[in-house]
C-alpha cells in the first residue's frame, strides 16, 4: 500500500471517529435537555395540581344523619371525578384508584353506619399532603426527583422550623404525550 493510500485511510478513519463522537455528544446533550424539560414539566404539573386541589377541596363528602355517617355523597363524588378528568393532570390509574377508594368508603358506611367521628384518613388530615394545616407554599421544597423512561418519582417536604414534614411521595407517568400524576402517597386504597 502506498503512503498516499495509508494517509487517505487514516483521514477517513479520523473523520468517521470525529463524526461518531460528535453524534454521541449531541445525543448526550439531547438527553440532558430532555431531562431538564421533563423536570420542569413535572414540577409545574405538581404545582398546578395542588393549586387546583386548594380551590376544589371535597374529595370524599360523607352524608351524616342523626350523628351517623351513612354513606358517600355519590353525586358530589361523581362530580369530583369529572373535575379530576377535566384537569388533565392525573393519569387513568390515579383516577381509577380514586374512584375505587370512594366506592370502598361508600360500601363500608352503607353496610354498617359509623358514628360521626374520624373513621377514614381523609377525615383527620388532607390526604393530598398528609397535613392538617394549610400549606405555606413558600416553604415547599422538592427533595428528590428521579425520572426513568416514562415514569418519575418525586418527594417533597415543607421546610419549616416549627412544623417540618417528612417527604411526601408522588409518582408520575408519561401518558398521552404528557406527564400526569399517577399516585399520591395519601391515596392508599388499603389504608381505607
Amino acid at each position: 500500500m502506498t503512503r498516499f493510500k495509508c494517509l487517505i485511510i487514516f483521514f477517513i478513519c479520523f473523520f468517521l471517529s470525529f463524526i461518531f463522537s460528535s453524534c454521541n455528544f449531541f445525543r448526550a446533550q439531547d438527553n440532558t435537555t430532555k431531562a431538564l424539560s421533563d423536570s420542569i414539566s413535572i414540577s409545574q404539573l405538581l404545582i398546578k395540581a395542588y393549586k387546583w386541589h386548594e380551590n376544589n377541596y371535597g374529595d370524599f363528602d360523607i352524608i351524616v344523619r342523626d350523628t351517623l355517617q351513612i354513606g358517600l355523597d355519590t353525586s358530589k363524588f361523581k362530580s369530583t371525578i369529572k373535575e379530576l378528568r377535566k384537569t388533565n393532570y392525573f393519569s387513568t390509574s390515579f383516577i381509577d384508584n380514586f374512584e375505587r377508594m370512594g366506592q370502598k368508603v361508600d360500601r363500608i358506611l352503607r353496610s354498617s353506619p359509623k358514628p360521626d367521628e374520624i373513621n377514614f384518613p381523609f377525615q383527620g388530615y388532607d390526604i393530598w399532603t398528609n397535613m392538617q394545616d394549610v400549606i405555606e407554599w413558600d416553604k415547599f421544597k422538592i427533595k428528590q426527583l428521579s425520572i426513568a423512561g416514562d415514569s418519575a418519582i418525586l418527594k417533597w417536604i415543607i421546610d419549616d422550623y416549627y412544623y417540618p414534614t417528612g417527604p411526601y411521595l408522588v409518582t408520575f407517568k408519561f401518558e398521552n404525550n404528557q406527564w400526569k400524576i399517577s399516585s399520591l402517597e395519601g391515596f392508599d386504597y388499603y389504608a381505607f
